[in-house]
């Protein structure tokens, strides 16, 4: 096992830790809801409103960035645990 595929197998589960949290998909449904409710009332600024726009778009790749670590780890999983099947079978066929 590589350290770098070793490295990403644990970001990814604890990605996949903080993903199976039901806090962490109510704060991300809070803000984004936040948000929405701020840019639709007429009582902000035209620059109020592009800035939570902005930050709408980083909540938004915020959450794609750590799906995308999460989904790094389980491939890193999958190539290690291949690995060590292929040693496995190389070990019983003296390879």
């Amino acid at each position: 096992m590589t350290d770098k595929l070793a490295k990403e197998r644990r970001e990814g589960q604890l990605a996949q830790q903080i993903k199976d949290n039901p806090i962490y998909s109510h704060a991300f449904e809070t803000i984004q809801k936040n948000l929405r409710e701020f840019m639709e009332d007429p009582k902000h600024s035209d620059e109020q409103t592009i800035e939570a726009k902005r930050m709408l778009v980083v909540s938004k790749r915020f959450r794609k960035v750590l799906e995308t670590v999460m989904d790094t780890g389980k491939m890193a999983e999958r190539q290690i645990l291949d690995t060590q099947k292929q040693s496995k079978v190389r070990q019983m066929f003296g390879r």
